[in-house]
């Protein structure tokens, strides 16, 4: 399985991995991030995708990226998600070009609202105590995005890096 990912370089990231380590199951696996092509299994060589990748990053520039708040979602499993504001049409534009060609196939049938997931859960009761327990933590956090990261799931579910791409 690979995914394209965002690493969000924030000064607050210990802040965040504390949620998260508390409240997320992949803590610890993989960094803080903004998944920009879900995770996916093909035959596409890892090189063949790099290049695919480099040529949609060209008309990329980087950009400055905020978070706004955190959310609960309950639509496809139950987390809870840390927004992002500013940046956010950038991250759905990336997204978007990054499916065309070879990776339509495996676009989410979902529409994709740019997150940092902070909390994974078995039901709607445990996810609403963790948004409570969070809720009045001050969680606008401010970074630049230059590069994306093309990822291999590892077989304890681990990240790992096979190409970092800056814009």
């Amino acid at each position: 399985m690979r995914c394209i990912h965002v690493f969000p370089r924030f000064k607050e990231n210990d802040m965040i991995e504390s949620i998260r380590k508390k409240y997320d199951y992949l803590y610890g696996l993989i960094e803080p991030h903004i998944t920009l092509v879900f995770p996916f299994e093909s035959d596409i060589s890892s090189e063949v995708l790099k290049r695919d990748v480099e040529l949609k990053l060209m008309e990329f520039k980087p950009f400055k990226l905020s978070t706004s708040h955190v959310e609960v979602s309950g639509d496809y499993g139950y987390y809870l998600f840390l927004l992002i504001d500013q940046g956010k049409d950038i991250l759905k534009s990336l997204s978007e070009e990054l499916y065309q060609g070879q990776l339509k196939p495996y676009q989410a049938s979902w529409d994709y609202k740019p997150h940092i997931t902070i909390g994974r859960f078995e039901n709607g009761k445990d996810m609403l105590a963790a948004y409570n327990d969070i809720s009045s933590l001050e969680v606008s956090f401010e970074t630049v995005v230059d590069r994306v990261y093309i990822e291999v799931i590892g077989d304890k579910e681990e990240s790992i890096i096979d190409y970092t791409i800056e814009f």
